[in-house]
C-alpha cells in the first residue's frame, strides 16, 4: 500500500481544530513505524515523538527555561528568509500549526484555527503567558490548558483563531520597567497576523478580539492602547495597566475585560511591584481607568455560583455598562485566586503555591466569550 493510500481520510475529510491534533500524532507514528526511524523499540512512537513540556508552574515573570518549545522561539528575530508569506495557504477547517510570516525583518509564526467557512467569521487573538508557546497554551504538549477551550468554542461557534508566538517566549507590553520582555515590535508582529488572516480567509476585521494571561494579557492591554482601530474588544486575565508605561495611548474607547486574583502573587492584585520588577496599578485601579476612558455607566454586580469550594477562592463580577461609546467595562475579581486561569474543565493539579489556587467556578474562556459575542448585540 502506498503512502498516499495509508491514511486517505485524515487529510480528505474536513478537521475539526480538536480532531487536527490527533492527525499531527497519528502522521508521526505512522511515520516512525512504517519507515524504521530509529526509533528506540523500549518506548512507543508517542512518547518517543514528545519533546519537552513546558508545564505551567511559577515560570510567569521570570526568564523561561531552556525547553525544546523555547528553542523554537528563539529564531524570532532571526533575519527572515527571501518568503513572506505563510508556509502553507491552509484551508478550513481544521488547525495549522507554525504558519510563518516575516516582519521587520525578522522570521515569526503562528498556529491558526479555522472554521469550515471562514469567510466573514470573528477571530480571536490568543496570546500564551512569558514562558510557553501556542502548543503548551492550546494543550498540544498534552499539558492541562484552560485556553484549549477556545478550540471547542471556535468549533461550535464558527471562529477563527490566531495564537502567535512570542520572540523567546514573551512579548514586549506597555511595561518600560518590565526586565523580562523582549525589544521586539510585537504589535507590528500581530497587526500582520490579523492582515494575512483577512487577506487570505475573509474573517471580519471589525470582530477581531485579543485575549491572555499574564504577559498576553498585558500585550492585549498594548494592542488596545495602541491599534484600538484593529481590536474591537480585549480581555486581559491576570494582568493590569501598567504604572511606567512605554506605550503611546490612543486614549480611544475599547470593550475591556479584567480576571484577576487577589491571591495572585506574581501580579499583586492591590498594585505594586510584580515578580519582574514591572510596576502596575492595582486591578481596581485598572478598572476605574478604562471605566473613565470607555465612559463605562451602569453597574451590575453578580456573585458567581461556589460550584467547588474545596477551591480556596469565589468570584464577583462587576459589569459597568456602555455608555455613548458603546464599550462595556467587566471585572472578574477572583477571591483568593491565583496566577491562572479559572476554570471547571481543565484543572491544574500541580500549581506551586505562588500560582495556585485554581478557581473552578466558571471556564475562563466560555465567560471572554460570552463578553465578546455580546458585543454584536
Amino acid at each position: 500500500m502506498s503512502t498516499n493510500d495509508s491514511l486517505p481520510d485524515l487529510f480528505t475529510a474536513p478537521a475539526s481544530p480538536v480532531r487536527a491534533r490527533h492527525v499531527v500524532i497519528v502522521v508521526l507514528a505512522f511515520v516512525m513505524v512504517g519507515c524504521g526511524g530509529g526509533a528506540d523499540p523500549s518506548g512507543s512512537a508517542a512518547e518517543q515523538a514528545t519533546s519537552a513540556v513546558v508545564e505551567p508552574d511559577d515560570r510567569a515573570g521570570e526568564p523561561a527555561p531552556s525547553t525544546t518549545a523555547e528553542a523554537r522561539s528563539e529564531s524570532a528575530g532571526e533575519p527572515a528568509e527571501s518568503t513572506t508569506s505563510s508556509v502553507v495557504a491552509p484551508v478550513g477547517p481544521g488547525l495549522f500549526t507554525d504558519q510563518r510570516i516575516d516582519v521587520a525583518g525578522a522570521r515569526r509564526s503562528y498556529h491558526l484555527v479555522l472554521p469550515e467557512d471562514p469567510d466573514g467569521a470573528p477571530l480571536v487573538v490568543l496570546l500564551h503567558e512569558n514562558g510557553l508557546d501556542p502548543d503548551a497554551l492550546l494543550g498540544l504538549d498534552g499539558g492541562a490548558a484552560p485556553f484549549a477551550v477556545w478550540l471547542d468554542i471556535a468549533e461550535r461557534e464558527g471562529l477563527a483563531l490566531a495564537v502567535p508566538e512570542g520572540a523567546g517566549g514573551g512579548w514586549n507590553d506597555c511595561r518600560s520597567d518590565a526586565r523580562t520582555n523582549p525589544a521586539t515590535d510585537d504589535v507590528a508582529f500581530v497587526t500582520a497576523v490579523i492582515d494575512e488572516v483577512a487577506s487570505t480567509h475573509g474573517i471580519d476585521t471589525a470582530r477581531v478580539f485579543s485575549t491572555g494571561l499574564s504577559n498576553g494579557g498585558h500585550m492585549s492591554i498594548r494592542l488596545a492602547e495602541e491599534v484600538p482601530e484593529r481590536i474591537a474588544g480585549f480581555a486581559a486575565v491576570a494582568a493590569a495597566d501598567s504604572a511606567a508605561s512605554e506605550c503611546v495611548s490612543a486614549q480611544a474607547a475599547v470593550p475591556a475585560l479584567f480576571m484577576n486574583g487577589s491571591g495572585d502573587a506574581l501580579m499583586p492584585f492591590e498594585g505594586g511591584t510584580m515578580i519582574n520588577g514591572a510596576m502596575v496599578f492595582s486591578s481596581e485601579e485598572t478598572v476605574a481607568r478604562w471605566i473613565e476612558r470607555n465612559g463605562a455607566g451602569e453597574v451590575t454586580v453578580t456573585e458567581v455560583d461556589d460550584l467547588d469550594p474545596d477551591d480556596g477562592s469565589t468570584v464577583t463580577v462587576t459589569r459597568y455598562a456602555a455608555g455613548e461609546s458603546g464599550a462595556p467595562v467587566v471585572f472578574y475579581a477572583v477571591d483568593g485566586g491565583g496566577h491562572n486561569e479559572p476554570s471547571i474543565s481543565r484543572r491544574f493539579d500541580d500549581l506551586p503555591p505562588r500560582r495556585a489556587p485554581q478557581n473552578r467556578d466558571i471556564e475562563m474562556a466560555e465567560e471572554v466569550w460570552s463578553f465578546f459575542a455580546g458585543l454584536d448585540s
